[in-house]
C-alpha cells in the first residue's frame, strides 16, 4: 500500500469520527511518532541532535510525552533521558555567559549579560536573542504540520467524488486553521470548490444556532426549549477557530 492510498484509508476513517478530520488524523499521528520515540530513538544520535536544536518540545508535546510514558511504562525514563541532556546544555551555555561576563567585569567593562554572551561567541547584534532559545521549532509540532499538509492535499483529491463528498457532508468537515492550509494547497478545481461551498453551508447552519441560542436565552423565550445543536453551538464555533480541543 502507497502513502497516498493509506493517507486515504486514515481520512476515510476520520471523516466517521466527530470534529476536524485533519486535526484528528495530526493528533494520531503525534501520537504514533511519540511512541516510536519512547520505543526506539530515545538514544538515536540524530534524533537527540535535533531535539536539542530546538532544546526539546513544545509545552503541549514535552508533556504529552511526559504523560504518555508514565501511563504505558509507568516509569518516565525516556523523557527523563532526553531532557537530562537538555538540561547539561542549558547548564553549560549559562556557565559560559557567566564567564564571559566575570571576564568583562575583571576588565572594568560592565555590560548586559547578553552583550557579554554576543562578544564571546561573536555572534551578530541580530541573533543575541538565540542565547537560551532553540534554532529549531518543535519536531512533533513540525511533523504535525507536515502530516496536515499532505493530509489536505489528499482529501482535496478525494472531494472531487460523489461518493466522499456525502461522506464529507455527513462529517464535522475542517477546522479554520486547516480550511486555510487547504487553500494554500490547491488551485481552482471540484475538491476546493465543494470545500469551500460546503463550509459556507455549515457555517450558515452554525450561525443560525448560535443565534437561537442566544434569542432563547432572553426572558421573553424562556419556555422555547434549547436543541441539543444550540445548546453545542459555543463549543463547535470554538472548534472551528481554532481546532479541536487536544
Amino acid at each position: 500500500m502507497t502513502q497516498m492510498e493509506l493517507t486515504e484509508v486514515f481520512i476515510r476513517e476520520a471523516l466517521r469520527q466527530t470534529g476536524c478530520l485533519v486535526c484528528h488524523i495530526c493528533r494520531e499521528s503525534v501520537s504514533r511518532y511519540l511512541r516510536f520515540l519512547l520505543h526506539e530513538h530515545v538514544n538515536d544520535v540524530t534524533t537527540r541532535l535535533r531535539i536539542s536544536l530546538s532544546l526539546g518540545f513544545c509545552r503541549q508535546h514535552s508533556w504529552q510525552l511526559l504523560n504518555m510514558e508514565e501511563d504505558h511504562w509507568i516509569i518516565p525514563l525516556g523523557t527523563s533521558i532526553i531532557y537530562e541532556d537538555l538540561l547539561n546544555q542549558v547548564i553549560h551555555q549559562i556557565q559560559a555567559a557567566l564567564s564571559a561576563m566575570s571576564a568583562q567585569n575583571k576588565q572594568g567593562d560592565r555590560l548586559r549579560l547578553l552583550d557579554c554572551v554576543r562578544r564571546w561567541t561573536q555572534i551578530p547584534d541580530e541573533r543575541e536573542q538565540h542565547f537560551l532559545e532553540p534554532s529549531r521549532t518543535c519536531r512533533v509540532c513540525e511533523s504535525s504540520y507536515e502530516t496536515a499538509q499532505h493530509v489536505g492535499y489528499v482529501i482535496l483529491r478525494m472531494l472531487g467524488d460523489a461518493d466522499i463528498q456525502k461522506m464529507y457532508s455527513k462529517s464535522d468537515g475542517v477546522c479554520l486553521p486547516h480550511l486555510r492550509l487547504c487553500l494554500t494547497l490547491a488551485d481552482t478545481g471540484p475538491g476546493i470548490l465543494f470545500l469551500i461551498n460546503n463550509t459556507v453551508e455549515r457555517l450558515r447552519v452554525l450561525q443560525h444556532d448560535l443565534n437561537e441560542f442566544k434569542r432563547k436565552q432572553h426572558w421573553h423565550h424562556r419556555d422555547e426549549e434549547t436543541t441539543e445543536s444550540e445548546k453545542t453551538a459555543a463549543r463547535r464555533v470554538i472548534a472551528f477557530f481554532v481546532g479541536e480541543n487536544e
